[in-house]
């Protein structure tokens, strides 16, 4: 009987070391997860938190990182921030409310940005984006103020709802190859009139069956905002 017991006993206390090995954060086991010298935790890739409590200008994300997670950053006043190649997701909100933030290096790796990833970054005057980006999430950039211009490369698949609604842009290069975009990607409202951008590069479009749509979406922009497209595609009536 006391063998059972102790048996039943030793069972029982599995799940509690093994629960005493989980990360509270992310949920994998502790080994999975570590914290840098200056408080960062990463858990399984994935850059989790920084510590708000740091006063640091700068920072260099750890080699080895595949997502920035979800408002990983938030609300600091960091000012650049470096993402080692191999990053391919920034998640929502990562850099939520950085208002000091100046420059971030994205990696050639990235291939999504997340919805409202740099919102309210009024500081933030470029961004190089890298030449395999796919999707741009609603909102990414949005209230950046001193963006005045971006290249967005013809990789990318999906632009969401607002993503450069109230910033500083006065060019946009854009390349739209089987794109789909949400609403309003440049402007939402009359009252932002002096946060749109002025001109729009359109071109190296090649596939004939998309050319139309995107005609009439410039032309849309045109018409509502006053927003200038330069056009140099191959229309399929020519």
């Amino acid at each position: 009987m006391k063998k059972l017991l102790a048996i039943l006993c030793s069972i029982m206390m599995i799940p509690v070391a093994l629960a005493e090995n989980v990360c509270p954060l992310c949920g994998g086991t502790s080994d999975q997860c570590l914290t840098d010298d200056i408080g960062a935790v990463y858990c399984s890739g994935t850059l989790v938190s920084y510590p708000i409590e740091q006063n640091l200008t700068s920072y260099t994300v750890r080699e080895g990182t595949r997502i920035i997670g979800e408002y990983a950053f938030d609300n600091l006043l960091i000012q650049e921030v470096s993402l080692p190649e191999g990053v391919v997701m920034i998640g929502e909100g990562a850099f939520w409310d950085c208002i000091s933030l100046r420059h971030v290096e994205l990696p050639d790796s990235l291939l999504v940005i997340g919805d409202s990833a740099f919102c309210n970054c009024r500081e933030l005057t470029e961004v190089v984006l890298p030449s395999h980006l796919y999707a741009i999430g609603p909102s990414a950039f949005v209230d950046c103020w001193k963006l005045t211009s971006i290249d967005i490369p013809e990789t990318v698949r999906y632009i969401g709802s607002e993503a450069f609604c109230n910033t500083g842009l006065t060019e946009v290069w854009w390349r739209p190859v089987f794109f789909e975009t949400g609403f309003c990607v440049f402007d939402p409202d009359e009252l932002y009139s002096k946060a749109r951008p002025k001109t729009v590069h359109v071109s190296e479009v090649l596939l004939e069956d998309e050319i139309g749509d995107i005609a009439n979406f410039c032309a849309e922009y045109e018409d509502r905002y006053g927003i200038t497209f330069v056009m140099d595609i191959p229309y399929a009536w020519d």
